[in-house]
């Protein structure tokens, strides 16, 4: 943990080599992704903050995306392989279910606060990244939110639903913009000067 100002205030967890550390929203357990020798793969893992020994599986034995998302009450993860994003509980318990399926590599980036979507973006051999929307209601069918010649990945909804932040290299190189939210055709201002990536919102 670090404060606004640099300093380190202590160590989370410890025992394996950690990348793409999420941490759930009530700040009480991070997922992430390590490999280990007992199966192929780069699989999941959820560490419990509170206690430093205990962690829970949750894949076996498959390549996951880099990125992994909790859900707003931190009940449940959703993670992306080349061909699918899933979802499976934070506990570990139950089977994954498969809510999106497409034979590009698809990444998820975002899911909203309100828990109504997930943004994934989906690399297109056409049209490069491309960001997407996914309904966790009613028909449940994606939809594009913003498609161009151009990268545009890392889609993240502000917390109120109404922003979304991306990175594009519409400029010739990444930089961060934010559009309207739900349709991206209300605007969209730039947020970064010299180049831009992954931004995140602040809880407010």
């Amino acid at each position: 943990w670090f404060d606004r100002s640099g300093k380190r205030l202590s160590t989370m967890a410890r025992g394996d080599a950690y990348t793409h550390v999420a941490l759930s929203r009530d700040d009480a357990r991070v997922v992430y992704n390590a490999q280990d020798e007992t199966t192929p793969g780069v699989n999941l893992w959820v560490a419990d903050l509170a206690r430093e020994s205990a962690k829970t599986r949750l894949t076996y034995g498959q390549t996951t995306s880099t990125i992994s998302i909790w859900s707003s009450d931190g009940a449940q993860v959703v993670y992306g392989t080349r061909g699918g994003i899933y979802r499976k509980a934070g506990n570990g318990t139950g089977r994954e279910e498969v809510l999106v399926e497409s034979k590009n590599w698809i990444i998820p980036s975002c899911w909203s606060a309100d828990g109504l979507y997930l943004v994934y973006h989906e690399v297109d051999p056409k049209t490069a990244d491309d960001i997407w929307v996914l309904p966790l209601g009613g028909d449940r069918r994606p939809r594009v939110y913003l498609r161009t010649q151009f990268d545009e990945r890392n889609g993240q909804i502000s917390p109120d639903g109404r922003w979304m932040a991306y990175s594009s290299n519409e400029s010739g190189k990444l930089e961060v913009y934010v559009s309207t939210f739900p349709d991206a055709n209300g605007g969209k201002w730039p947020v970064s000067i010299g180049g831009g990536a992954q931004a995140l919102w602040r809880r407010d």
